[in-house]
């Protein structure tokens, strides 16, 4: 099942992980965002991102972002460094992989996570 939204003015094209792959990334996220919650919950999103980052190897998080942006297309086109190197975008579609795939798991994450990536 795909799921396409506008992120800033480009479609995004955002499929669903494969159940093993699926619960593999729930297991990562849920460690790396459950200490993190309660600084999303108090709209101290540097605090997140510090805990997030804290947690996880550049290798580890590189390979993570590349799972998250590799499930999706942009304008019909594989997720590329010029994308990669938009980092608020970047940000945004890994919220939107994430709502898309995991939604009904991390419903709370999703609701603490609303206002990220929002100008």
């Amino acid at each position: 099942m795909e799921n396409k939204v506008v992120i800033d003015g480009k479609t995004l094209t955002i499929s669903k992980f494969g159940a093993k792959e699926g619960w593999k990334m729930v297991r990562k996220l849920a460690v790396l965002f459950g200490p993190a919650l309660a600084k999303l919950t108090d709209d101290d999103y540097s605090g997140a991102v510090e805990k997030v980052l804290s947690k996880l190897p550049e290798e580890e998080f590189m390979f993570l972002l590349e799972q998250l942006t590799g499930s999706c297309l942009v304008d019909g086109a594989k997720y590329s460094e010029v994308h990669l190197s938009d980092y608020m975008f970047t940000i945004k579609v890994m919220k939107a992989v994430m709502e898309h795939n995991f939604s009904d798991f991390f419903s709370p994450i999703k609701k603490a996570m609303a206002g990220l990536g929002n100008d």
